[in-house]
């Protein structure tokens, strides 16, 4: 889960929030399909690269990884699947910059529904490969009907054309930075935490903290898809930045009122979804969950913020932009 987690969250480039942003910033169909050929070039050249890394790790480093051979397959399926998921996410964010949050909903219920059902059907029929290989295609199967959607959505095919204008691929590009420096580093540190406990405390302890851990990852999953897909665009679509601020005040400050309300639910029936999720034999791990819920609250709060320095990042592009065109 960590290893898949980490290579899809730069699947594409890590560059969603810049398509996002800057998607929603224009009004312009010839900048925004300006912005999806910029991200074709980013998707492209990363999907190749990402990929590679994957063959490498398949053909040298499991072992180091898994702490035994036999799982290069794993990485096989992470390098075939990255253009599919790479371009599904430029997908998703062109839906997302434009505001069609209707149909961004309908690919990610229905897709993930499916992949959940995949997901069943395959560790039931292949046990524990099957469900690595289900967390592999999972993903890809959203990328799948993310691009299924577009094509219907939006009929020109050439908008996946690839063009190097690097004022624009320099924007998106760091994004992907802070991709790298912030994002990354949840999966990153679960992968470290993980090894240590199982160390230091064993397996079953891993087990408790895990299954806390998912309930945590689709806690904030929901406040995620709000942030990054509905307050990120209005957001950007501000034209001062004085307007974004109170926009950012109000509407941040509802969402984490409700966020909070919401981790109280949750710590109120905290054993009841427990057992409805697992099984009595990991009511254990519900004295994990207050500290677990405080620590999304703060992440929630972070995320807030980086969203409304997102909406600003790099101030005065467009301007430069538009004056290097015509000049």
């Amino acid at each position: 889960m960590g290893i898949t987690a980490i290579f899809y969250l730069f699947a594409g480039g890590g560059i969603t929030n810049g398509i996002i942003r800057n998607i929603s910033a224009t009004s312009s169909e010839t900048e925004r399909r300006r912005w999806i050929s910029a991200g074709t070039a980013i998707t492209v050249l990363s999907s190749i690269a990402l990929a590679a890394v994957a063959l490498m790790l398949a053909l040298f480093g499991d072992r180091a990884i898994f702490g035994k051979s036999g799982y290069g397959l794993v990485f096989v399926g992470i390098a075939a699947a990255q253009v599919l998921v790479g371009f599904g996410n430029l997908a998703l964010a062109y839906f997302s910059g434009i505001g069609d949050s209707r149909t961004f909903a309908a690919v990610q219920i229905v897709a993930n529904i499916l992949s959940l059902l995949l997901l069943i059907a395959l560790t039931e029929g292949a046990g524990l490969r099957g469900a690595m290989l289900g967390l592999i295609l999972g993903p890809a199967a959203i990328g799948a009907i993310a691009l299924w959607c577009f094509s219907k959505k939006v009929p020109r095919h050439n908008i996946f054309h690839i063009i190097w204008d690097w004022p624009l691929l320099k924007d998106l590009l760091s994004y992907a930075a802070v991709m790298a420096s912030s994002v990354a580093a949840v999966p990153l540190a679960q992968l470290l935490i993980r090894i240590d406990l199982s160390e230091r405390l064993g397996w079953e302890v891993v087990g408790y903290w895990q299954a806390v851990a998912k309930i945590s990852d689709a806690n904030m999953q929901v406040i995620g898809v709000i942030i990054i897909n509905y307050l990120l665009p209005q957001l950007s679509s501000q034209r001062d930045a004085a307007s974004a601020l109170r926009m950012l005040s109000h509407t941040g400050v509802r969402m984490l009122g409700l966020f909070v309300v919401v981790c109280g639910l949750i710590y109120i029936v905290r054993d009841y979804l427990i057992l409805i999720i697992y099984s009595k034999q990991f009511l254990a791990a519900a004295d994990l969950i207050l500290p677990q819920l405080v620590g999304d609250t703060l992440k929630a709060t972070a995320a807030t913020a980086v969203a409304g320095m997102l909406a600003e990042f790099i101030p005065g592009f467009r301007e430069e932009h538009e004056r290097r065109r015509r000049g």
